[in-house]
């Protein structure tokens, strides 16, 4: 339209005006606007050991409506709870077990293993090697050698076990003999009943566990709405579960530990692992959360939604600039090459802009100087 017009009125500048208009409408401001904004946002969420698979993780945050958490290994500890054992084991036995869970990356696996490591602290262990080593999804690990046969898990693993009702508790059977078991006491992460409580002021939060209701009292203090505290749940149970909330057009957000979580953590918007130890294995996540930081999940949540406001305003700054420059150059008041040391300082002034904003959001909002 510019070159038509301006055929008539001096047909000299035609070429030069066409020049400067594709140079000038040039979006790359608007292409460099999102990657460098979540990028950013991405490189303190690491700061704060909260890691990302990828920016649509960020963006998942920005839309999400429900919460969904697991609870052995998430909210309450690993490395804290109180364990009895129930049984007479040898020492040569517990050796056994511990040669086993120290494979798994089961919470109380881990539990497990760190408790034992203290009782057989020395003494003279073996190694034990367990070439068919099995975890089965909900139920428990099945280890086996040309030595022994071992069997750790619930009474779904283990049907001769002495079971305990409404306890957390993991039973053993070696050789086909059943030995006894490790039960637990739960005992909370630091602050995570506050965390909660404010969540719930915006986010609808709900509870799947594969344990039983023993611990529900002391859960209605961090979940106020029991309709949404759900016990005995299955890896396949939890999975449903998430995919019905998104049937009724939730956008869910699943935090778990570990395998029995990972088809939920797949089907869920936003998947996140919550780990003691970002180096050892996770199920197929969105992200990986240090445990310790759970308790800062709603200051990640604020992080996330000022990017996208920094994101809309970058839009509107290229947007701005690039219309600004169009109606100089089918003006004919900007030259080619005023245009092209416009275009670049465009792109320039995107990132200066997108890096000091999420700069000044993430040290405000995540005290990042103290990270």
């Amino acid at each position: 339209i510019s070159a038509i017009i301006w055929s008539f009125i001096d047909p000299r500048n035609v070429i030069n005006i066409i020049t400067s208009i594709l140079i000038v409408a040039c979006p790359c401001a608007l292409a460099l606007a999102n990657p460098f904004t979540y990028g950013n946002t991405i490189r303190f969420f690491g700061r704060a050991k909260f890691y990302f698979k990828n920016t649509a993780g960020i963006e998942e945050m920005n839309v999400i409506t429900d919460i969904v958490f697991d609870k052995t290994g998430t909210i309450t500890t690993n490395e804290e709870n109180k364990i009895t054992v129930n049984g007479n084991f040898s020492f040569d036995e517990l050796n056994v077990i511990y040669q086993v869970t120290k494979h798994s990356n089961h919470p109380l696996s881990i539990q497990i293993t760190n408790f034992l490591s203290k009782q057989i602290s020395g003494h003279q262990s073996s190694e034990i090697i367990f070439p068919d080593f099995q975890e089965i999804l909900g139920k428990g690990i099945l280890a086996s050698n040309e030595q022994y046969k071992v069997k750790i898990g619930s009474s779904l693993l283990i049907p001769n076990a002495i079971v305990v009702e409404n306890a957390t508790i993991v039973y053993i059977e070696i050789n086909n003999k059943f030995l006894g078991s490790f039960l637990f006491e739960n005992k909370y992460r630091n602050g995570i009943q506050n965390e909660l409580s404010i969540l719930s002021e915006q986010y609808e939060i709900h509870l799947l566990t594969g344990d039983n209701e023993k611990e529900k009292e002391n859960l209605i203090q961090f979940f106020p709405a029991t309709e949404n505290l759900h016990f005995n749940q299955l890896p396949k149970q939890k999975k449903s579960y998430v995919e019905d909330l998104q049937a009724k057009g939730k956008k869910v957000m699943m935090i778990g530990d570990g395998l029995n979580d990972a088809g939920a953590l797949i089907s869920a918007n936003l998947g996140i692992v919550v780990s003691d130890n970002v180096y050892n294995f996770s199920p197929a996540c969105d992200a990986i959360l240090n445990a310790n930081r759970l308790n800062q999940l709603n200051s990640y949540f604020t992080l996330a939604k000022s990017s996208k406001q920094t994101l809309k305003l970058s839009y509107w700054f290229s947007i701005f600039y690039n219309l600004t420059g169009l109606a100089f150059a089918v003006s004919g008041l900007l030259t080619p090459l005023i245009a092209a040391i416009l275009m670049p300082l465009s792109s320039i002034s995107i990132v200066i802009l997108t890096s000091l904003k999420t700069n000044f959001n993430a040290k405000k909002i995540l005290d990042i100087n103290h990270v």
